[in-house]
């Protein structure tokens, strides 16, 4: 079983639009900023995930009366994070290997944010990862992670936002290194249009447009499901329009409720899907728990068969957090949303359990796929001066799989993990 497949699949996506940059030259490029960060003003206790309109941070020695120039309302954030890990097995096959490691750098990210008016931002992120990792065989291109016009004026209702991100389905709030299984199988990172409204109660309501079939392809690539048994078929879509309705509702402070639906092209059949989920948080006991559920209403019939499988997933977190903030932005996804939790839960005890309901898939196809999975982990925020942190992190997983009688009797049920990151956010 291929352990993290999905990253693979964003690697290749990637390697078709990357910009061929050298490692030393982004790592170059990070130091220069970081050094110009020196002589910005940073306010130390801004959780910066979404700045208000306005209220750019301005360079010092800037003329004030100048402030409204793009120049002079920049604002460069950025990550860089080292990992290492461990597994038990690289794969679930006949006769697993001894167990394997690496050491690689696992994102390196610059985001710019440029303040246009009071009512529009221009935001950018270019990061590459897993570079140097030799199981996944990390590439070493830049690419645009994110890009995407934010318009909104503040205190009127309604925003568009317009360009590449994790669109909005799916939550997947996440306390621990590795994702979350409804990350990893629905994650829907596209260009495209969202429009929104926001009300009372941190009531938002969207609704997105984008083109193209990306959560199929996702799931099947998710490391899920065996993706060299279970294939799409033959054949393009004729409507290549996909719809996301996306809602979100805090009904008290402490609790947050969303869900979303999410309607694709498909080949025969449009591809149907559904999330709900909550969230609660109590600053005073520094307590929070996630839960998310994602579930498949309609599915084209994979190849070699006339059955439609309709999957799903469920997720679930507990945490301890010392010191805990609200956290504003919420989600796990984009950029802005993990910088949020840096600087809102420095310390953090967490334990994930999350199952795999494949709709009878490793039965149709006599394969495997993953059935569930624990986590437990933690976060331990080194240092921190101003708005740079430094943090460190760890997590064992265990993943149990299906295996049918038809496959090899000496083919591994399970598989075990050891994640370790040490990372600088500034």
């Amino acid at each position: 079983m291929n352990i993290e497949p999905s990253r693979a699949r964003k690697r290749r996506t990637r390697a078709a639009s990357a910009l061929h940059t050298s490692r030393s030259g982004l790592v170059l490029l990070l130091f220069v900023v970081a050094a110009l960060l020196a002589y910005a003003d940073v306010d130390a206790d801004q959780d910066d995930e979404r700045r208000q309109p306005g209220k750019a941070r301005i360079w010092r020695g800037a003329d004030p009366d100048s402030a409204g120039d793009w120049v002079h309302t920049m604002m460069f954030q950025g990550t860089l994070e080292g990992e290492f890990r461990w597994m038990r097995h690289r794969e679930a096959e006949p006769e697993p290997g001894n167990p394997l490691s690496s050491l690689y750098v696992r994102r390196i990210e610059l985001a710019a944010t440029g303040t246009l008016t009071d009512w529009a931002d221009a935001f950018m992120v270019l990061n590459s990862e897993y570079v140097g990792d030799l199981l996944l065989q990390g590439d070493e291109n830049i690419v645009v992670d994110e890009g995407h016009l934010d318009f909104q004026k503040q205190g009127f209702p309604v925003y568009f936002v317009l360009g590449k991100r994790t669109q909005p389905f799916g939550l997947f709030d996440n306390h621990l290194i590795t994702d979350p299984m409804t990350q990893d199988a629905y994650e829907i990172k596209r260009v495209g249009a969202t429009l929104g409204y926001t009300g009372p109660m941190d009531l938002d309501l969207s609704v997105t447009g984008y083109t193209g079939e990306i959560q199929v392809d996702h799931f099947l690539s998710s490391g899920l499901v065996d993706e060299t048994a279970v294939q799409r078929a033959g054949g393009q879509p004729a409507d290549q329009g996909a719809l996301i309705l996306a809602s979100l509702l805090s009904p008290l402070k402490e609790i947050t409720l969303f869900g979303s639906y999410l309607n694709e092209p498909g080949i025969g059949r449009r591809n149907q899907t559904a999330d709900v989920g909550f969230t609660f948080a109590s600053l005073p006991f520094g307590v929070i728990v996630d839960a998310e559920y994602i579930w498949a209403l309609a599915r084209e019939n994979y190849r070699a068969t006339d059955t439609e499988f309709k999957e799903s997933v469920l997720s679930a977190s507990i945490a301890y957090v010392q010191q805990m903030k609200a956290q504003r932005t919420r989600g796990g996804a984009n950029f802005r949303a993990r910088r949020s939790r840096l600087r809102t839960r420095p310390v953090e005890v967490v334990f994930r359990y999350e199952y795999f309901d494949d709709g009878s898939i490793f039965r149709e196809f006599e394969t495997w796929s993953a059935q569930s999975r624990y986590s437990l982990g933690g976060k331990y925020t080194l240092y921190r001066q101003r708005d740079n942190v430094l943090y460190g992190l760890a997590e064992y997983r265990h993943t149990a799989l299906r295996i049918p009688a038809a496959l090899h009797s000496g083919m591994k049920k399970e598989n075990q993990e050891i994640y370790l990151r040490l990372g600088i956010s500034f």
